[in-house]
């Protein structure tokens, strides 16, 4: 097929598609007129996990058996429930073994990540007592990992040590890092990281009852929820006698359109015990308040409208917080008042990425094309970075940044390359071409964020310097 005439990520999603449904995807390929993709499905799909009794004893820990990329000598299937837990992401083979053997003989159990792909998810799941953290990743800029760790609802509290070869890291301790150690290490420095991780007092079990009709809407909530240190138990009721001082939260589905639901809601509401841990997720908000406003506890009750908004309560830990909103973020403060340009010839890729910007309080410039966009950045002071689309006629996104980089009044400005390819080897030939970083198509809005943290705060920081040289320069 002619490459300008689609993003090429069918193949992509039919993968990721068949994957989750324990499918598969041959191909048959020929020269013309192409390649056919054939996913045979099978019928009952994934089967969900069934719900954790209330009386189970966990032995080990099922929810973290996620499969790696191929088989790694770490402990991510052998970890009980009150095993000491540390994530290690690292790509260096031989120094990948030592920090394994290192944690283990501090007691530790430990899991690798050869890349950073992935491991935002497997933190989430695994909530490691620890992370160590090389930054130099074939796949990620380390300090964006670092970054989307931090903010991260679920994850943000864990302690992350930066062990990497890379210069001038100390830095990471002002924005949360618990150590940072540069490469040559010697050992007895990485045994005294790992002795303080197994040392560090651990957090308690936290459990939660979700309660949600729909059985399908119940086991998944449920899933998303559940991690090492979160029990979830599911019901498609609330009983007359839950035991509810056993939990730490309650989770109520409710669909103020169902007489029903919003019945179970004011039951919940009469309820002290349920009513203090009580988290409703409800999709229109504004319509269960018209169904119960006359209620007198109805203020003082968490109201969230979707899963996202819920797991930043749930992981946050912020329950028996009267609101109906996520909790108050620091996420975007960090990028407000940057000023962004967008280089993509398709109007509708500007218009997106400039309403989630605007969103952020960010000044959006655009052009539609690689020569408007050198033009803009040339007349336009103070550009903190530019994102630029690879797939565009004439001068394509490679060429663009080329040019960008040849000019020196422009040549330091961020450049980070959006491509919808989201191939193998993508991100080194965005980085070979000169730009400072890569996202791929369908842009992920957290690594956006999180590449606009690290790139803006760079930005500035660089621009800042070079005012202070000035500055100094004419003082002498």
């Amino acid at each position: 097929r002619d490459v300008l005439k689609g993003p090429g990520l069918g193949p992509s999603v039919h993968r990721e598609i068949s994957r989750a449904l324990n499918g598969k995807m041959p191909v048959q390929r020929r020269p013309h007129p192409g390649s056919l993709f054939s996913p045979p499905i099978p019928l009952d799909g994934p089967p969900f996990p069934p719900p954790p009794r209330r009386d189970q004893k966990h032995s080990k820990l099922e929810a973290v058996a996620i499969s790696p990329g191929r088989e790694l000598d770490d402990d991510r299937n052998a970890i009980g429930i009150d095993d000491r837990v540390v994530l290690i992401v690292e790509d260096d083979t031989i120094f990948r073994s030592a920090l394994l053997l290192t944690a283990r003989e501090a007691g530790l159990k430990a899991v690798v990540s050869e890349t950073g792909s992935g491991t935002l998810a497997l933190a989430r799941k695994l909530m490691p007592d620890a992370i160590t953290l090389d930054l130099r990743l074939a796949d990620i800029d380390g300090w964006v990992l670092f970054d989307l760790l931090r903010h991260d609802p679920k994850t943000g509290s864990i302690p992350i040590h930066i062990i990497s070869g890379v210069q001038d890291i100390d830095a990471l301790l002002d924005k949360g890092a618990a150590s940072v150690a540069v490469k040559p290490v010697p050992r007895d420095v990485l045994r005294d990281v790992f002795e303080s991780i197994h040392d560090r007092s651990t957090e308690s079990q936290r459990s939660v009852l979700v309660c949600e009709a729909e059985n399908d809407r119940r086991a998944s909530l449920a899933e998303a929820i559940r991690d090492r240190r979160t029990k979830v138990t599911s019901v498609h009721e609330l009983a007359e006698d839950g035991h509810w001082e056993d939990y730490d939260a309650i989770i109520l589905g409710v669909r103020p359109s169902t007489a029903e639901d919003v019945q179970v809601f004011e039951k919940a509401l009469s309820n002290d015990q349920i009513r203090t841990r009580l988290i409703v997720w409800c999709a229109a908000p504004e319509k269960l308040q018209a169904a119960a406003h006359h209620l007198y506890h109805y203020k003082q009750v968490t109201i969230v409208e979707n899963l996202a908004e819920l797991l930043d309560f749930v992981g946050a830990g912020t329950i028996g917080m009267a609101t109906t909103g996520a909790p108050e973020r620091t996420k975007v403060e960090s990028v407000a008042g940057a000023r962004v340009m967008i280089i993509d010839d398709d109007i509708r890729n500007i218009f997106t990425l400039t309403s989630v910007l605007e969103s952020w309080n960010v000044e959006v410039l655009h052009a539609e094309s690689g020569a408007q966009g050198i033009e803009y950045l040339e007349k336009t002071p103070d550009v903190d970075l530019a994102l630029i689309d690879i797939m565009m006629p004439e001068m394509d996104g490679y060429e663009t940044i080329q040019e960008i980089k040849r000019r020196p009044a422009i040549a330091d400005i961020p450049l980070i390359s959006v491509t919808a390819k989201a191939m193998k080897g993508d991100r080194k030939r965005c980085l070979d071409a000169g730009a400072s970083d890569y996202i791929s198509k369908p842009v992920d809005l957290d690594l956006l964020l999180a590449l606009l943290r690290v790139w803006v705060a760079r930005s500035r920081s660089r621009r800042q310097n070079g005012k202070n040289a000035i500055s100094n320069i004419a003082l002498h």
